[in-house]
């Protein structure tokens, strides 16, 4: 198996944004999955920047 190729450095934008693949299922009665915010800080008011399950 060859090693993998080197890729340029990414910035932390970019990473997300490749990293992005999860999607929100339609909303219905049977749906209740919990999902907690992941901050870009600590602070309460900082940015959400993906959801992640509570048991993660």
């Amino acid at each position: 198996m060859p090693p993998p190729t080197p890729t340029a450095p990414q910035s932390f934008l970019q990473i997300l944004v490749n990293c992005d693949n999860f999607r929100l299922p339609p909303p219905t009665a049977k749906s209740t999955e919990p999902l907690v915010p992941w901050l870009l800080f600590p602070s309460p008011t900082s940015p959400a920047v993906g959801l992640l399950r509570p048991e993660i």
